[in-house]
């Protein structure tokens, strides 16, 4: 930070995979809950720091499996090591490090995104890498909670929630220094298995279901559908790409990178439309 001596601050380092937090627990934990407080230090010696934006995840929160959408109010309880990480990330509102650290220094702002997909995603055990892989080698997909509904979005969304929320706190808006969920529209809540499907036909024919499923305790909640209305309403994160839009994409991009785009010119025309659809919202 002092040779970088930055405007904005994002804090984004975290082991990322439920899956893999249980083969390795203590880096997950190192990893997701030691970083942010050794940001917090150098970043309030900097002077020139005007915004924090710490970026951390909706398994944080308790997740009982009902249908309700879950605020950002919601008791933080993680019933795996991956969720515990999240959760000990900071308290429900995050309000530690700003009354601890930045009352009178760095505006910050902690934001919790939903499930993302997007061209580019190579990640073991996420439901589109696994489709593309599937479809590539001509295997069943391994579906291991196809009637798990999760509040999927497009990458872009909340990518563009961090840079709005780090935007206003730079210019000095108290009021964004707050806890926000980003997650899509409430009708855009859609099961594993309904993302498969869609996925699937977009990519082509091919890649059918291997319905072994997961051990029990390992891979979430059945329901996790996610209350973003405080982003939409405060920080101005509404979603611009409805759910079919970011999977008619995400298929897209791979189906283009297949065939030999390359992909930095993939994900310059997706952010192109993005902002384009800025003016449709």
């Amino acid at each position: 930070m002092v040779r970088a001596q930055p405007d904005v601050v994002f804090h984004l380092a975290a082991q990322a995979i439920v899956r893999v937090s249980y083969a390795a627990p203590r880096e997950t934990w190192e990893t997701t809950s030691s970083e942010p407080p050794r940001c917090w230090t150098p970043a309030r010696e900097q002077s020139g720091v005007h915004a924090i934006v710490v970026v951390t995840s909706d398994k944080c929160y308790e997740n009982r499996g009902v249908a309700r959408a879950i605020a950002r109010t919601t008791r933080w309880v993680g019933r795996d090591p991956y969720s515990a990480s999240k959760a000990g990330q900071g308290d429900r509102r995050g309000l530690v490090p700003r009354a601890s650290y930045f009352a009178d220094g760095p505006l910050l702002a902690t934001v919790r995104a939903g499930n993302v997909i997007g061209g580019g995603d190579w990640s073991r055990d996420r439901l589109i890498p696994d489709v593309v892989r599937a479809l590539r080698d001509d295997v069943p997909v391994v579906l291991r909670y196809p009637d798990a509904v999760r509040p999927w979005q497009h990458v872009l969304e909340p990518l563009h929630a961090y840079l709005t929320v780090a935007e206003r706190l730079a210019e000095g808006d108290r009021s964004v220094a707050s806890a926000y969920n980003v997650g899509p529209r409430d009708e855009d809540h859609r099961s594993v298995g309904g993302g498969r499907r869609s996925h699937v036909r977009r990519l082509g024919p091919g890649a059918g279901v291997d319905p072994r499923a997961h051990r029990p305790g390992r891979g979430g909640g059945a329901c996790l559908r996610l209350d973003a209305a405080k982003g939409s309403a405060r920080a101005r994160c509404r979603a611009r790409f409805r759910l079919d839009e970011a999977c008619r994409r995400t298929a897209s991009w791979y189906r283009a990178w297949a065939a030999g785009t390359d992909a930095r010119a993939l994900c310059d025309a997706d952010l192109d439309a993005y902002e384009e659809s800025a003016c449709q919202v």
